[in-house]
């Protein structure tokens, strides 16, 4: 899980398929103006935490940590003698999708 208000800000975008840009029109203000607010080493304001948080319809503190338990995998697969990396879900499920269950 990512602990930096821009990295969630820009995930939680992502979930709702909005761009930075999208997000900014929303908020009223240039993209540009959102990018420096997010950026690693910003420090922003209260009032803008939580104009992107309206601007989202979420909770202010939904920017910082995820409402969502998000489910960690790593690991190694071996399967019919071909080696798979799993580094998330997705990684699983693409894995998965390659084979008939009976392969598995």
């Amino acid at each position: 899980m990512e602990d930096n208000s821009k990295l969630r800000v820009k995930q939680i975008c992502k979930e709702r398929g909005l761009t930075l840009k999208q997000l900014a029109e929303k908020m009223g203000v240039a993209p540009e103006t959102l990018t420096r607010a997010i950026s690693d080493n910003a420090n922003p304001t209260l009032a803008t935490l939580k104009s992107i948080a309206n601007a989202l319809e979420i909770d202010i503190s939904e920017i910082f940590v995820s409402t969502k338990k998000e489910i960690e995998i790593h690991g190694i697969v071996e399967i019919n003698g071909e080696v798979y990396t799993l580094k998330s879900i997705d990684d699983l499920n693409k894995v998965c999708d390659r084979f008939p269950k009976s392969e598995i």
